[in-house]
């Protein structure tokens, strides 16, 4: 984003949940530099499931995780609002404290293992909300992109979807 100038924000996040857990990152480019921006963005899993984080990487965003969480201990309403969300998503009771003894042992070999596991074995979602048909046949050269279904801003259920490209 500052290298570039290509959008507002740029943003990733790893959402836990107890089935399964969700890799997104998020961006607002100009529609000329939605495309450059998509092929970078793979590039950048891509490399990050093959070449992982440094050591001071991981140290950055441990140091983050630990800080942020001050954000969710800070008042009793936060409190309260983070241990319903653990009940809801069926995390034991010494969640928070556990998760915070786990970031701080978390070591660069188990960080990029980790991450090679996720990022090399599942399908990547590309979701864009745009007037399609300007990115679709470009969009259908990327060899990672093996499906495009185009979602009327106002269709009411999947059935009125269609789709333009399979690979």
């Amino acid at each position: 984003r500052v290298k570039r100038g290509w959008s507002y924000g740029a943003y990733t996040r790893l959402e836990t949940m107890p089935a399964a857990s969700t890799i997104a990152a998020w961006t607002f480019p100009s529609n000329d530099d939605t495309l450059p921006a998509i092929r970078l963005l793979m590039d950048l899993m891509r490399s990050f499931a093959s070449d992982g984080v440094s050591e001071s990487e991981l140290t950055a965003g441990k140091s983050h995780l630990v800080n942020a969480m001050a954000f969710d201990l800070e008042t009793p309403e936060a409190q309260l609002a983070r241990r319903m969300q653990e009940i809801l998503l069926g995390l034991p009771d010494d969640w928070t404290p556990r998760y915070l003894e786990t970031v701080a042992a978390a070591t660069v070999d188990r960080a990029n293992a980790a991450a090679r596991s996720v990022l090399d074995s599942q399908p990547l979602a590309l979701t864009l909300v745009c007037t399609a048909d300007r990115f679709v046949e470009e969009l259908a050269k990327f060899p990672e992109v093996t499906r495009i279904d185009v979602v009327p801003f106002d269709a009411p259920e999947p059935s009125q979807w269609t789709r333009v490209f399979t690979r």
